[in-house]
């Protein structure tokens, strides 16, 4: 990550995309901000975060069969017994491996039983977790495709429309990037907060400034 170069209103590389600077004061606190400076508190979830390819053949045996074990659940459709087992087989990765590779997957799997068992915030908290991971590991299409999950959950999520310009910018989809920043302007305005949109916007501009199609798409805003 070293040699990037930062917008000038200071921030850091994360997930593919600059954060930081003006975007984060604005959004924090905002609906749906999961680009302020903080991880997404997740209640039960926040203490189950890491898993580790360095697990001992002991614990990764036991992780195994708490996976397993939560199938099984599922199969019998026992939405919450499966999500406890889930969050426990999280944190005992956590607990033997330490500091490591994330695994997301498990967290898309929780917020998928989320939705089953009728939390629906519970099941957002689950997906933006599991959206923020995939980032930060560079699996930009999973990003993309949780986002939508988001969205078909909670429309109202806004900074996600932000979030998706940003990735599809970085992939050069001019179009999906321009349909997903003008969403985020139309709510923002909607809710009385057009003066922090066009701050977003003007960082927007500085992450992708050397794009000449992107500068050509935020003219044509």
């Amino acid at each position: 990550r070293s040699g990037r170069r930062g917008p000038p209103n200071g921030g850091v590389w994360r997930g593919g995309v600059w954060s930081g600077g003006g975007l984060r004061g604005l959004l924090r606190g905002s609906p749906g901000s999961w680009l302020a400076p903080r991880r997404i508190a997740l209640l039960s979830y926040e203490a189950a975060r890491c898993w580790s390819p360095a697990l001992s053949l002991a614990s990764r045996m036991n992780l195994d069969k708490l996976k397993e074990a939560a199938r099984k659940f599922e199969q019998r459709e026992e939405w919450r017994r499966a999500i406890d087992v889930y969050l426990q087989a999280i944190r005992e990765a956590e607990e033997a491996g330490g500091e490591g590779t994330q695994d997301p997957a498990l967290y898309n799997r929780v917020g998928d039983l989320e939705m089953k068992a009728g939390d629906t915030m519970a099941s957002l908290r689950a997906y933006e977790q599991a959206a923020e991971l995939y980032a930060d590991q560079g699996f930009f299409n999973n990003v993309i495709a949780l986002c939508g999950k988001i969205l078909r959950v909670n429309p109202s999520r806004t900074a996600t429309y932000l979030r998706l310009a940003q990735l599809h910018a970085r992939k050069n989809f001019v179009g999906e990037a321009k349909k997903n920043l003008l969403e985020y302007l139309d709510r923002m305005n909607g809710v009385g907060q057009l003066e922090e949109a066009f701050s977003a916007v003007k960082l927007f501009a500085d992450q992708f400034h050397a794009n000449p199609d992107i500068r050509l798409m935020l003219v044509e805003l």
